[in-house]
């Protein structure tokens, strides 16, 4: 093996070197310090980098940390809207038998709460509800909603003597009530603006002129033969952020 030492290697003319020949293996001794920018090495495959770690830095631009990813094009950022934080969920499957007054006044379902306590004021709570039972008259005049504390949310704008609510109960067999089971499935998105510990209840109102009573999990007969049980829930997610739109004045 010959050994040839110099201090500077210079093109007889023009600007560029050839080392070697195509095929031509040039190894370069353990220890040894290539320096230099390094902006000037093209047609380098990343399929030879078989070992160290790429530092995230050289990955996009931005700042990573465990709060972001590397997007499509190349930068740092945080997750998009709509990021679940915490879900609290409130699954019922006890009976329950209230009175509910007459012309639309608001019953507190029995069991249909939840209580979320928001990580960011700015953050948005999905609330959903799916109660199953049985009204003991005027099935077809049930109606469903929620609260935050004591205050009505998520109802539809008030026009005349209309009843307003969030959803219609769906009867499950024409206008009997005793022995088929009837359901209210709806969900609303809520901006509470705090960090304080919320509570939502879902509520049920019926605007016939005379009282009736609401049954919860069971039918109205709830007999042994021929009649169901069933459970109902109350779910609350926090969502780091969303877009929400409201059709309607």
């Amino acid at each position: 093996m010959s050994e040839f030492k110099v201090d500077k290697i210079s093109p007889g003319s023009g600007t560029s070197i050839t080392l070697g020949d195509s095929g031509d293996t040039f190894t370069i001794t353990s220890g040894v310090t290539l320096a230099g920018a390094g902006t000037s090495l093209t047609a380098l495959n990343a399929t030879q980098l078989t070992s160290g770690t790429v530092p995230t830095a050289r990955l996009g631009s931005g700042t990573a940390n465990s709060s972001v990813h590397l997007r499509g094009d190349g930068t740092w950022a945080a997750a998009g809207g709509g990021k679940i934080v915490q879900i609290v969920d409130n699954y019922v499957t006890n009976t329950a038998s209230q009175t509910a007054l007459a012309n639309g006044v608001k019953l507190d379902i029995s069991g249909m709460t939840v209580t979320i306590t928001p990580t960011s004021a700015s953050s948005k709570i999905l609330v959903e509800v799916r109660w199953h039972g049985e009204s003991g008259s005027h099935n077809e005049d049930m109606v469903f909603g929620l609260k935050r504390g004591s205050t009505v949310i998520g109802n539809a704008p008030t026009s005349g003597s209309m009843t307003s609510c969030i959803a219609k109960g769906m009867t499950g067999y024409g206008d009997e009530h005793g022995s088929t089971p009837e359901g209210a499935f709806y969900s609303f998105i809520d901006s509470p603006a705090t960090t304080s510990a919320t509570t939502y209840q879902a509520w049920y109102s019926n605007r016939h002129s005379s009282n009736t009573t609401l049954f919860t999990n069971r039918t109205v007969a709830d007999f042994n033969v021929g009649h169901e049980r069933l459970t109902s829930t109350m779910r609350c997610w926090e969502l780091e952020a969303a877009t929400t739109q409201t059709n309607g004045s």
